[in-house]
């Protein structure tokens, strides 16, 4: 059965804001704010990556002791932290099913779309929330971030993988929700805007010429993996179409 997938709208803005660990024991709160921290960067990646923006706007840091390529825009950071800061409330309770980035041509022609699916069995837990966030994880951070490390280097070979694809790309987020309907009282509010989303392009159904795998993560409460769906038409003839 197919789940709907919904959009964020570009509306407002927010700052995303992790807390600093207090002490070297690992409690699953940290396992969603690391998750929440590494969605920025896999987004970040991906508009570099795919030249969705232009390449100046990107400094070289290190993340997870990985380079990675970071945009310094203002607005672009926080359109991105908006997004992920809305998400949040999803993760911790188990109801997002995956995050995507969709790529399409100028005429809305879908390219590509990266997918980082997250399988949670936090419902399946008969544990009040806020309990179980405050439980200890099963491994320290530091080991979380080492399957993030290995998934960024993935990464950084896309581009040797992937087609290149026409200038002047357009892409948006997209989300998709273990029950129907649209989230309901989670990150919703005067600056969120969402929609539902085209079925053909946000989700399987579209016919996708090429799915490459990319790095399964597990992250106690979760399992992420990642992968890339690809049409077949890519290039210049795309940009005709």
């Amino acid at each position: 059965m197919s789940h709907p997938t919904w959009h964020c709208g570009k509306n407002g803005f927010f700052a995303l804001r992790s807390r600093s660990m207090k002490s070297s024991q690992t409690v699953r709160h940290d396992i969603v704010n690391l998750l929440c921290d590494f969605l920025q960067v896999w987004i970040h990646q991906i508009l570099y990556r795919r030249q969705l923006y232009p390449h100046g706007i990107f400094v070289l840091r290190k993340k997870y002791s990985v380079p990675v390529y970071m945009s310094n825009n203002p607005e672009v950071n926080q359109y991105i932290a908006q997004f992920v800061l809305t998400l949040r409330p999803m993760l911790e309770k188990g109801d997002c099913k995956s995050v995507s980035v969709v790529v399409t041509t100028a005429t809305q022609r879908p390219l590509e779309r990266f997918v980082l699916e997250i399988d949670s069995i936090i419902r399946t837990l008969d544990v009040p929330l806020d309990k179980l966030l405050a439980s200890e994880a099963t491994e320290p951070l530091a080991d979380f971030e080492q399957y993030l490390r290995a998934c960024l280097l993935k990464m950084a070979a896309c581009d040797t993988i992937l087609q290149r694809n026409p200038p002047h790309c357009r892409f948006w987020f997209s989300i998709e929700m273990t029950d129907e309907g649209p989230p309901s009282g989670q990150g919703t509010g005067p600056d969120v805007d969402w929609i539902p989303a085209e079925p053909d392009v946000s989700s399987d159904a579209f016919a996708w010429a090429n799915l490459i795998p990319l790095k399964t993560i597990p992250m106690d409460l979760f399992k992420i993996n990642t992968y890339v769906l690809e049409a077949s038409k890519k290039g210049k003839q795309a940009a005709l179409d």
